[in-house]
């Protein structure tokens, strides 16, 4: 379900392109120090973006070091130093991969469900630690997952009450412990953020969901991605407008690092649409 919210690489400047990277190598160490060493291998670039609007929206400061990179000792990176934006994304990375685990479970059959079954037991010791460090986390992420997970079961085809539910979950990882104007700045961007990548998933899995039989709000309306990709224009739309809707609200925290700004406005009206467009635009002749 991760790893549609990533940047326009080739239009960001040396310096915004370090930052992102060290944020990125951050989380990496951060989290394989608190969480899990699994943090290495399965960190995704939403995950840089919530660092990334943590930062901003908390005033935390930060610094680069520099540092080699564990699994590539050779080479000398930047990396951004364990802080409060890192260790807290570290942990919702862990709790939310813990449940996507537990999904991908039931949405898996034989040998697959199997594999992955066995693996539970890391992804759930991932979560027991993220627990101990923010006790609440769990149940932030925990209670509208299960109104989620309801919908689910009832086969809702309304896309926008699914994503409504999955926004409603990365809200509340978003503006936790962010207080004032900026928690309702913070509330609106991770509501925004998260109903982005619901809808983009289900579109990107339509295909294997109709061909597993497994649950997929778009399947009353498109048979299948070639039909998806022949009138995207609806789902075009509401995507352009979540991000727009994201962005007009972060542009209301004054950002004062205008590196950090410009990655996430990257990021919201280029990255996400280059993604945006290979998802809708993938039609099976072509995969």
């Amino acid at each position: 379900m991760f790893g549609y919210i990533k940047p326009n690489m080739g239009e960001l400047k040396v310096r915004e392109m370090e930052l992102y990277k060290s944020v990125y190598c951050g989380i990496c160490v951060t989290g394989g120090k608190t969480v899990s060493r699994l943090t290495r291998f399965l960190l995704s670039y939403d995950f840089v973006f919530m660092a990334l609007l943590r930062l901003s929206l908390t005033g935390e400061e930060y610094f680069l070091r520099t540092g080699r990179c564990t699994y590539n000792p050779l080479r000398k990176k930047r990396i951004m130093n364990s802080n409060e934006a890192l260790s807290y994304t570290s942990a919702a990375f862990a709790v939310l991969t813990y449940y996507k685990a537990l999904d991908d479970i039931n949405d898996s059959k034989g040998i697959a469900k199997l594999m992955k079954y066995l693996a539970l037991p890391f992804f759930k010791r991932m979560k027991r630690k993220a627990e101990k460090l923010y006790i609440d986390l769990p149940g932030i992420i925990s209670e509208p997952l299960m109104k989620l997970s309801e919908l689910e079961k009832q086969n809702e085809e309304s896309i926008d009450a699914v994503a409504d539910c999955f926004g409603r979950l990365m809200a509340g990882i978003l503006e936790k412990d962010i207080s004032g104007a900026k928690n309702r700045i913070a509330k609106s961007c991770g509501y925004h953020m998260g109903r982005y990548i619901y809808i983009l998933d289900a579109c990107d899995d339509l295909d294997d969901d109709i061909e597993s039989n497994n649950y997929n709000p778009l399947k009353k309306l498109y048979k299948d991605k070639n039909k998806l990709s022949e009138d995207f224009i609806l789902m075009d739309t509401t995507l352009t407008d979540s991000m727009n809707a994201f962005m007009l609200s972060y542009s209301l925290c004054e950002e004062e690092n205008i590196d950090i700004y410009n990655i996430i406005e990257n990021i919201a009206f280029q990255g996400t649409k280059i993604v945006q467009y290979k998802v809708l635009n993938k039609k099976e002749d072509c995969q």
